[in-house]
């Protein structure tokens, strides 16, 4: 991200949830089958991304300092909430990872199908790739 773009992490958070919304009200028809492949490689280049967004947004919660980034009161946790989340984060990011390998990998398996390009309204194939 460049640095003018770090004072807006939540606006492109907003931007980003609210993207995902689109696409998972629209992806409960694939109007267009050969392009499936190409879609799930750009989720997978998505999820990428935000496995790196949770490995580094842990690793600043490793390095917070109390009195310079909070206040140092914590939760009534076992270890302070910052480091908490840290673990929290870190779970997350791995199980991030997880997702984005099984992307990767179905989007390789589903390039091995002969998709066509289009459906027809009543269901059959139009036109093939």
């Amino acid at each position: 991200m460049a640095t003018f773009e770090e004072f807006r992490q939540v606006k492109a958070a907003a931007e980003l949830a609210e993207d995902a919304r689109t696409l998972a009200d629209s992806t409960q028809h694939v109007p267009h089958p050969a392009e499936v492949t190409d879609l799930l490689g750009q989720l997978s280049a998505a999820q990428w991304s935000l496995t790196t967004v949770l490995e580094q947004l842990a690793g600043w919660h490793l390095r917070a300092e109390a009195g310079v980034h909070h206040d140092g009161n914590s939760s009534e946790l076992e270890l302070p909430a910052d480091l908490t989340a840290a673990a929290q984060l870190v779970d997350a990011a791995e199980a991030s990872k997880r997702t984005a390998e099984l992307v990767d990998l179905a989007a390789e398996t589903t390039g091995k199908v002969h998709w066509f390009d289009d459906v027809r309204d009543d269901g059959r194939p139009a036109t093939t790739s």
